[in-house]
């Protein structure tokens, strides 16, 4: 197949490249873990069954109380809940 606008051919380099390279640095980024002291540890919320931690939320809660008794950070939040007429899970 013939283009007859070789702009639309650099554009589109331009842009896979662009995408590639962020998603090099996003996945190098992913291996990278530091402990900073923080005055607060803030647990972002997850689904429950019935009252049961996904298993998701229970890791993250895990973290947050290793991070705690290390005296990384002073406080954790703990977030989530239910909205008015929400259905549950179960």
């Amino acid at each position: 197949m013939k283009f007859k606008n070789k702009k639309y051919i650099i554009v589109f380099g331009l842009l896979l490249g662009y995408f590639v390279l962020n998603s090099v640095r996003i996945y190098n980024y992913s291996f990278e873990y530091n402990e900073h002291k923080s005055d607060v540890a803030i647990v972002l919320g997850a689904g429950t069954n019935i009252g049961k931690l996904s298993p998701v939320f229970k890791e993250r809660i895990n973290h947050s109380i290793l991070l705690y008794n290390k005296g990384i950070v002073k406080k954790i939040i703990l977030t989530g809940g239910f909205g008015k007429g929400q259905k549950t899970i179960g």
